[in-house]
Formats: structure tokens, C-alpha cells, sequence
């Protein structure tokens, strides 16, 4: 699979409206003075870009990007 310029600028865009979104949900439990449910969410994230970097090392990127 090819990738040209677009579409990484729009995956990136994609991906760095997600970390903002998980930015907020965090800083939103964090100034409502609920830590334990911060830090809840952020361990889900953790998890989830665990997940993602796994597939991304694949040997076949059309197979990582399946997900």
C-alpha cells in the first residue's frame, strides 16, 4: 500500500484530534477533583496505544492498518 502526502497529513490530523480529546477527558476529571477516575482513563489509553503499537510493528502494513 501506497501512502501519498494527503493521506498521511489527514491520518495525522485524525490522530492528533484523538489525543486532544483524550487530553480533555483527562484534564476535565482532574479539575472536577477526580483523580482516581484520571487516572482510570488514562491507563485505558496507555492500554490502547499498547494495542495500536502492536499492530504498527507488523511486517505488513495493509494488515496493521486492517484493525
Amino acid at each position: 500500500m501506497d501512502w501519498e502526502a494527503g493521506d498521511i497529513i489527514a491520518f495525522l490530523r485524525w490522530q492528533r484530534h484523538d489525543y486532544l480529546n483524550h487530553l480533555q477527558v483527562i484534564s476535565g476529571y482532574l479539575q472536577l477533583g477526580k483523580a482516581e477516575q484520571a487516572l482510570a482513563y488514562l491507563q485505558g489509553v496507555l492500554k490502547e496505544m499498547e494495542e495500536l503499537g502492536k499492530l504498527m510493528r507488523l511486517k505488513s502494513p495493509s494488515l496493521a492498518l486492517s484493525k
